[in-house]
Order: C-alpha cells, then structure tokens, then sequence
C-alpha cells in the first residue's frame, strides 16, 4: 500500500471514529464538542426515555414540551427545571437531576453507622452511604468490627434505618450482611425481568456497588428494624432485604415510599440525572415502587417497643 493511500485509509478510520464519538459519546461522558443547552436537554430526554412511565402519549407531549421548553434556554442551568419536569413524567417521584454543586457536596459527606451494646442489645444505626465516597471501607467495618468481636455478648439487634435516606446499598448490606440469609436478598423488576440482588460469602452483588467483606457467621438473634417516613430509596431497600425472614419485626412509622430501581447518567457539566426505571421486590414477591411500607408495629416509641420484643423474643 502506497504511502498516500495509507494516509488516507487512516484518515477515514479517524474520521469514521469521530463521528460515532460524537454521535454516541454523549451516552457515556465522551464530547468532543460541548452540547448547546438544546442538545444537552435532548441528551437528558433520550436517557429519560428509559423511564418506567415513559410511554405512550402523555410522555411524548411531555418530552416535546420540554424540547420546545429549552430550545429558549441559553445555559445548561436554565434546562434543569425543564429536565426536572420531564423526569417526573418519564419515572415518576424518585427521579431528579442534582446539580454539579450538590453532586459535589454529597460526596465530601459520609456518617459512619453507629455501634451500642446495652444490656446484650446491639443498637446499629444505618446512615446513607454516598457513591463513591470512598469511605465504603470504613462504613462496613464500623459495623462487622463490632458484631464479630462481640458476638458473643449479642442478645438481639436493633437495626435503626430512620432518616436513611438511601444511597450506595451494596456497603449498607455488606454491613449488617451477618444478619441476612444467604441468597436472594431482593430483586429488581425492570420492565417484567428480574434481576437479583445476592448475597454470598460475605459478597454483595446486584444492587449497588459489588461490596466485598469477611464473611462472618450468621449471627441468629431476633432483629427489630426501625423505620420512619424518611426511610427511603436504599434506605428502604436494605430494609425489604429483612422482609420474609424469621425472628424479624419492624417498628415505626410508614416509610417515605420511594422503593425503585434507578439508573444514573452524569451530563456534561457535572450535573446527575435519577431515572426510576422498575420496581423493588421482596424476598415473598410482594412488589414496592412508590407506595410506603409500613411498619409490624405502629409506635412513636419504637426504640423502647423493639427492646422490649427482643427481651421477650431472646
């Protein structure tokens, strides 16, 4: 091959390149060029497009109301309200675009979960986990330090989800995984198809971040979880891991009922697009997307009232 023609082969195969780059790009964080804010709503509108309730009529006139909507805007801050509202038509309540100020804040913040040991009672308190904190380590290990060194003292276990709000549930699972039955822990309905959530040897997998930690024994003690209405998303689904097993019961109020899968798309400017996209399912099979779940036991006192279950349960 002349030296001529091989400059040119190769300049199609770039040229070729480019172009599925800038055609398909977009879709995983890849620009060549920066969008205008008509195509960074439209790239928005095609993820939407996934939605659980992005069908039919009522999601096509709301997603061409949107495009009509930022075809006036001239910055990418002024589509988000836009967006905003396409979302909730295409995945309903539990969908929502952060913007890159409050991406950035959330991930700079990480409570580890909190550890008390009371009259052979264990009080585990489960905060939200951030993706890609980095501190997935340390949260899981605040927990399984204490219920492998103190096993043995351990009567019973109150697992405290009030006001967890959710985020990363692999390290919130890994974390209390010496409580759970191996197997199945949950599901995930997406469009008719189940997808597992698994737990195996200490593994987590399926929902969340892959978490890997020491797979402790099964610790077999009556567990009381506490849930309020700001118990959500992940929050709540570490919670119906719970459902369906032995010498469980739940205290509280109903929770926030945000109870989906979601998928997650990062925009050009840093901004996080939340896509509901199915439904959470039991290990019974009951299905939750966006109705609360409510408690065994309806008490404003349920820290005292689980106590007191355990006591007689132990």
């Amino acid at each position: 091959m002349r030296k001529g023609t091989k400059i040119l082969f190769l300049a199609l195969i770039l040229a070729a390149a480019a172009a599925l780059v800038l055609r398909y790009g977009p879709s995983f964080g890849l620009y060549m060029i920066p969008p205008t804010p008509k195509q960074y709503a439209a790239q928005a509108m095609s993820f939407a497009d996934q939605g659980i309730y992005a069908g039919g009529g009522e999601w096509s006139a709301a997603r061409a109301a949107a495009m009509k909507k930022a075809a006036d805007c001239r910055s990418y801050e002024e589509t988000y309200p836009v967006i905003r509202e396409a979302l909730k038509a295409a995945g309903g309540k539990h969908s929502s675009l952060r913007t890159p100020e409050t991406v950035k804040e959330e991930l700079r913040e990480q409570t580890l979960p909190e550890c008390s040991l009371d009259d052979g009672i264990l009080t585990l308190r489960l905060p939200p986990c951030t993706m890609n904190s980095g501190k997935s380590e340390a949260y899981t290990a605040a927990v399984l330090t204490v219920l492998r060194d103190r096993r043995d003292e351990i009567r019973g276990v109150i697992l405290d989800l009030r006001d967890n709000t959710g985020g990363d549930m692999g390290p919130m699972v890994a974390a209390v995984s010496p409580l759970l039955d191996d197997g199945t822990v949950l599901q995930f309905d997406v469009a008719g198809s189940r997808q597992d959530v698994t737990l195996s040897g200490g593994v987590v997998a399926g929902g969340g971040s892959r978490t890997e930690v020491e797979d402790l024994e099964k610790l077999s003690v009556p567990v009381a979880v506490l849930q309020n209405g700001m118990t959500a998303s992940s929050g709540e689904a570490v919670l119906l891991c719970f459902k369906g097993m032995d010498h469980v019961r739940f205290f509280g109020s109903d929770t926030a009922g945000y109870c989906s899968v979601n998928n997650v798309r990062t925009l050009y400017d840093g901004a996080r697009i939340q896509l509901t996209i199915g439904s959470d399912v039991d290990r019974t099979g009951r299905i939750y997307c966006e109705d609360p779940i409510p408690p065994d036991v309806v008490t404003d006192r349920p820290a005292e009232d689980a106590a007191a279950w355990i006591l007689q349960n132990s």
